[in-house]
């Protein structure tokens, strides 16, 4: 009888590997592609943040570039023609380049971090949403500068000297502009710690 167990234990020691052989080689490939998937999503979450990041980057400082050569002018009672040009111009592409990717930012917040958390997910679309509403009030009020630019382009001089309306304006307008561009690059850190 104890020969007869001794038996038993070795044959089942000797299954129970062969079993454990067999499902670890048969989910082999699975966890393979588990491990592989995840790894790519990681990738694509690291790809998708560093272009949203810089692109909200770089969309902020040109933004608070156009604020401060607005204050500085009104400071100053003059502008640089050529200066503010440039900085008007980069804000503006800028701000096309995120308008024009708007969707395709928040479907990459959609893919890259996943349905799986549903109420962090909707979270961050949330803070999104937001930093975009915020990026629309920023513009807003940097467009009310619109005439001070207008007369700047048809000056056509190197320094455009603003007049007592244009400084008005200006000191009626600037609060707002430094008041959206902080909510701005409050959302912005809010959206990227969140996404980080």
């Amino acid at each position: 009888m104890k020969e007869i167990w001794n038996k038993l234990k070795k044959q089942s020691f000797l299954w129970g590997v062969t079993i454990l052989t067999g499902v670890v080689t048969t989910f082999s490939q699975y966890i393979a592609d588990n491990i592989k998937s995840g790894i790519d999503k990681s990738q694509l979450r690291n790809q998708y943040f560093n272009v949203i990041a810089g692109d909200l980057s770089k969309f902020n400082f040109d933004a608070e570039s156009v604020y401060n050569a607005y204050f500085e002018s009104e400071r100053n009672k003059g502008i640089g023609v050529e200066y503010i040009t440039k900085l008007v111009n980069d804000y503006n592409a800028d701000l096309g380049n995120l308008r024009s990717r708007e969707y395709l930012f928040r479907a990459q917040i959609n893919k890259g971090w996943g349905k799986k958390f549903i109420f962090f997910n909707t979270h961050k679309v949330s803070d999104f949403d937001e930093l975009y509403f915020s990026i629309r009030q920023l513009d807003s009020t940097i467009h009310l500068t619109n005439p001070i630019a207008l007369n700047i382009v048809i000056d056509q001089s190197k320094t455009y000297q603003l007049t007592h309306c244009d400084s008005t304006t200006l000191i009626k307008i600037l609060p707002g502009i430094k008041k959206n561009l902080d909510e701005v690059s409050l959302r912005t850190n809010i959206l990227l710690h969140d996404l980080y």
